[in-house]
């Protein structure tokens, strides 16, 4: 890739690593990507090189509506699996009658809703097959 080349969506711009400045060192879990853009008109001095913040320019991504209620449970007989992010890594699992606190984001992955809870981690809101796995429910 060089410069002046138009990205479409799906084009590998670079590899994540845990290198550079991350809280905790090389031993961290902070995998991350550097991502800049220079707009073709830059101003070299405006404290960053030119660089300017690139999220004007992506789509943004329509986020499922959820309900008013702060609160959900494991309503699926076997439990729900809780991931690090929605659609990633397992964590750890929760019974069905688990009650959960939602920090009121939802996303959308591997055709999913997800909802993250208090912990910073995240369930499904039904899996593949429409089982529905958090309901709901008042405190």
């Amino acid at each position: 890739m060089s410069v002046g080349n138009e990205v479409k969506a799906g084009t590998l711009i670079g590899y994540m690593g845990n290198t550079g400045n991350v809280i905790g060192g090389p031993l961290s879990d902070g995998t991350h990507l550097h991502y800049g853009y220079r707009p073709p008109r830059y101003d070299n001095n405006n404290g960053y090189g030119g660089f300017i913040d690139p999220m004007p320019y992506f789509e943004k991504e329509e986020l499922p509506e959820t309900s008013n209620s702060r609160w959900a449970e494991i309503v699926c007989d076997e439990g729900a699996n809780v991931r690090n992010e929605p659609g990633g890594i397992w964590r750890t699992w929760f019974p069905k009658g688990i009650r959960v606190r939602k920090i009121g984001e939802c996303r959308t992955a591997n055709g999913l809703q997800w909802e993250k809870i208090d912990g910073g981690y995240w369930i499904a809101r039904a899996d593949v097959t429409g089982t529905v796995m958090l309901k709901d429910v008042e405190k």
